[in-house]
């Protein structure tokens, strides 16, 4: 059947989130991300197929495997565009199938950069700021456990907070409670 990980936000004002993008083992599973958000798009909640902001929490294959999908060469795929992508690692070579992914999607879209705590919220509009509460620094080598590269997001909206913390470690969910 296939695992995985993936939340979409969309905002008040049309904008659009995704963390995480988990593996299916059917690519035309309607769990499937963005075959989701293709649904979305035919039933006209969403315009068109553009996501503003993209996360992947960290280097495990059932949160980005779904990217895979974005970097194959089918006519289907090359229709969504990714305006932002952020990552938790700096993966290298030796991260083999998630490197590729990553350097496909940087190649492809606008902008890219390693999450860090230490910069401003990534804001898709004004009304929602997502702030990075974990890890403290950016990662440049990946931890033995990758659970423990998480990305633990903190999404504000008006006065309401959702928290995201993709397969943190106690390490970062102890973090992230205070």
């Amino acid at each position: 059947m296939g695992q995985g990980a993936s939340i979409f936000i969309i905002t008040l004002h049309h904008k659009t989130i995704l963390i995480d993008a988990g593996i299916h083992s059917d690519e035309n599973d309607k769990r499937n991300p963005f075959n989701y958000i293709r649904g979305l798009k035919e039933d006209g909640k969403i315009n068109d197929l553009r996501i503003d902001v993209a996360i992947i929490t960290h280097p495990h294959d059932d949160h980005y495997g779904g990217f895979n999908y974005l970097c194959k060469e089918k006519e289907d795929s090359q229709d969504f565009t990714i305006a932002q992508v952020y990552y938790s690692v700096a993966a290298p070579k030796a991260c083999g199938k998630f490197w590729s992914c990553l350097e496909s999607l940087i190649r492809k879209e606008t902008f890219s950069s390693q999450i860090s705590p230490r910069e401003p919220p990534i804001s898709p509009n004004q009304e929602a700021d997502l702030k990075v509460l974990y890890p403290f620094e950016k990662v440049g080598k990946p931890s033995r456990d990758k659970n423990d590269d998480s990305v633990v997001l903190l999404l504000q909206y008006h006065r309401t907070r959702f928290l995201f913390t993709g397969d943190a470690s106690k390490k970062g969910r102890k973090v992230a409670a205070r």
